[in-house]
């Protein structure tokens, strides 16, 4: 994650939405709030995130 908020791989493809970063990784369109989970906290997905940040959890 990009001090911007962006998703950034290793060989450098930058995204600013986890469903895109997703399928560049997979191949498949899935939604990746989701799937992607906090490295330190694998049972936080971004998607348990963005509802806080919302207000709903």
């Amino acid at each position: 994650m990009t001090a911007d908020g962006w998703l950034e791989f290793e060989d450098g493809r930058a995204f600013s939405k986890p469903s895109p970063a997703l399928d560049a990784q997979t191949g498949v369109d899935i939604n990746g709030y989701g799937k992607y989970v906090l490295k330190k906290n694998p049972e936080v997905r971004l998607q348990d995130l963005r509802e806080q940040l919302r207000g709903g959890a």
